[in-house]
């Protein structure tokens, strides 16, 4: 016969083998949870790296378009010396139409015959 303590000692056994596979796997995540951690924390200072270097970039981009205020405020400048340009052509064109003896006979001829082209 088996003594009652027997029965004990086995239940007791079992739990703290029980117990012990418990902790061994939960060792087991904890130790790969560090890996994983370890892992992200690699990739992160990785993307701060490369964060530096897009932002890096954007300044320089920004350096670079804030020349181009200056080009785009000379072709404002331009665009309206073309249109006084323009406007001071069209005024000749208007005294000359209304006064081709200032051009000569043979100016005057030729102006003419550019017209008829033009509008042709």
């Amino acid at each position: 016969m088996e003594s009652p303590l027997g029965g004990i000692g086995r239940s007791v056994g079992g739990a703290a083998r029980g117990a012990f596979g418990g902790v061994e796997r939960l060792i087991a995540t904890v130790e790969s949870l560090a890996v994983g951690i370890t892992s992200i924390e690699r990739e992160m200072k990785g993307m701060r790296r490369d964060m530096a270097k897009v932002i890096e970039s954007v300044e320089g981009l920004r350096a670079d378009l804030d020349g181009f205020d200056d080009v785009r405020n000379a072709t404002v400048s331009m665009d309206k010396g073309v249109d006084e340009l323009r406007n001071g052509l069209d005024g000749l064109n208007a005294l000359l139409d209304r006064y081709p003896r200032l051009l000569g006979q043979r100016a005057a001829e030729k102006r003419a015959r550019r017209d008829e082209a033009d509008a042709s």
